[in-house]
């Protein structure tokens, strides 16, 4: 209990802390965004979601959300997790195999507007985060938060996916040049965050410009 305690993972009284906390861009994301967008515009598309730490953060701050992940196992879990925080109206889960799927109408349909932010967070596939961008409408926002390439899988113990030129780690300041034609606003580009495992990450935020701008 003495080291639960000091790990933060231990708390006394009535009132219960929270324990867990969404990838670090997304509070980056929210300061940036948040105070200039309606809160009935407040609609986001979650690729590769997971158990969901993300998509419930979002909620609680009155966004509605769309996780999708090809495991159900994951989505039962987000289910479960957006029951037990009272979110069920706000969160909803979809299985879709996004590497074999991104191509096929019920793709796109995630992209219906109204849809203000579209996150990608430690999931890569540059298919699938490619025609996403060319499907989300104007004015949405891309947020991504991924290891860089060479960053070691705690798993393997080798690079993250590598071989597969859609998968592995992201380059230095690639997703800025990969889309420099579409996004007017680079809010963070950031190569240089460490998580709390010692690897290195990016954090990437980006409006998407209007067909005007």
């Amino acid at each position: 209990l003495q080291s639960a305690r000091q790990l933060g993972c231990l708390a006394d009284g009535s009132v219960s802390p929270q324990l867990w906390h969404p990838s670090p861009h997304l509070p980056l994301a929210m300061i940036a965004i948040e105070p200039f967008m309606p809160a009935a515009e407040r609609r986001v598309v979650d690729l590769g979601c997971g158990k969901g730490r993300d998509a419930i953060w979002l909620a609680q701050r009155g966004w509605t959300v769309v996780g999708v992940d090809n495991q159900p196992c994951f989505l039962r879990q987000l289910g479960d997790f957006a029951e037990r925080e009272g979110l069920t109206q706000h969160v909803r889960g979809i299985q879709m195999d996004l590497r074999r799927e991104f191509q096929r109408p019920a793709f796109a349909e995630l992209f219906d507007p109204p849809l203000a932010m579209v996150n990608m967070a430690r999931y890569m596939h540059r298919g699938v985060l490619d025609e996403a961008v060319r499907l989300m409408p104007p004015g949405c926002i891309l947020a991504v938060h991924h290891f860089l390439h060479g960053a070691i899988s705690l798993k393997s113990g080798r690079p993250i996916k590598e071989g597969k030129l859609q998968e592995r780690g992201l380059e230095r300041g690639e997703l800025r040049a990969r889309y420099v034609e579409v996004f007017d606003q680079v809010l963070i580009d950031d190569s240089d965050f460490v998580c709390t495992d010692g690897r290195p990450m990016c954090n990437f935020i980006a409006r998407k410009r209007s067909p005007a701008a």
